[in-house]
């Protein structure tokens, strides 16, 4: 059975996954914050008024699959603070990622898969990493509302929640449930 710490290491490399999978579908939209629960994982997504239907969940969800099987290329990135500003200069909200991260640091990390970049301070960047996540061993389970919050602006955007399979777990198939 996995350690929470194997656990924690997929769930955040599913997020990365899944913005780079809404990114392939809807290259328009913007992407927010990410992150991982005790269980999955989410991300945060600008599509304005028109959130995805369940129908686009489930291909944002083989988008996700197909990414796992077919990624060439994963690595750790650096950038500095201007280059990492003037890089998202269209999207407030990893802007402020990238404001926060650069008062922490004189560099502020990225990661590449494939052809997508994003921002991410972790280290977990190696495509051997990624390549041992099974392509089952997640779902998306939906969406909600969530409200971003940056300088006293207030955004509504789109949270696409995920949960890891829980295969391995009293020797059971099953999904464990969403903490976010």
């Amino acid at each position: 059975m996995p350690t929470p710490a194997e656990l924690h290491k997929i769930n955040h490399l599913l997020t990365h996954v899944l913005t780079a999978a809404v990114a392939r579908r809807w290259p328009q939209v913007r992407p927010g914050d990410c992150g991982e629960t005790c269980t999955g994982f989410f991300g945060d997504f600008g599509f304005g008024d028109t959130p995805p239907t369940e129908a686009e969940v489930a291909q944002i969800e083989a988008d996700m699959r197909s990414i796992l099987v077919e990624c060439r290329h994963f690595a750790h990135l650096e950038k500095s603070p201007a280059q990492a500003a003037a890089f998202f200069a269209d999207n407030p909200y990893k802007l402020a990622v990238v404001e926060t991260l650069a008062e922490l640091d004189e560099r502020v990390g990225f990661y590449r898969l494939d052809e997508f970049v994003d921002v991410c301070p972790c280290q977990l960047k190696e495509l051997g990493e990624l390549k041992a996540i099974s392509p089952d061993a997640f779902a998306l389970t939906g969406t909600t509302p969530a409200l971003w919050r940056s300088r006293g602006r207030e955004v509504w955007l789109t949270r696409i929640h995920g949960v890891q399979a829980a295969a391995l777990i009293g020797g059971r198939i099953g999904m464990a449930e969403d903490g976010a």
